[in-house]
């Protein structure tokens, strides 16, 4: 995998941060020099809320996606697990099969 596992000890709000301080830093300097600057930005919030994860990424991979994309989305879906709480009592943890993390 491409994504060191050190980065799995990193919180999530950091690599967030980290993540748009790049974007606003090479935007900036491509706006400085006249230049170009795309961003494509994904909002998986809703176009896969019932969509089941192994039909997603069989989809995306046939239709030769980038194996490194794939393999991103793959291991962001991966070992999601829940639980229903509800009156005081808790369900046992259950895998989320479909839909995207979310909060």
């Amino acid at each position: 995998m491409y994504i060191s596992k050190a980065l799995d000890k990193v919180p999530h709000d950091l690599l967030l941060l980290t993540q748009l301080l790049h974007v606003v830093h090479h935007a900036t300097e491509a706006l400085d020099k006249k230049d170009d600057y795309h961003i494509i930005s994904f909002d998986f919030s809703k176009a896969f809320d019932k969509v089941p994860h192994d039909l997603l990424l069989l989809k995306l991979r046939n239709y030769k996606f980038n194996k490194c994309i794939c393999d991103w989305i793959e291991n962001w879906l991966k070992n999601r697990v829940s639980v229903v709480a509800a009156n005081g009592q808790r369900s046992e943890e259950f895998a989320v099969l479909s839909g995207v993390p979310q909060g």
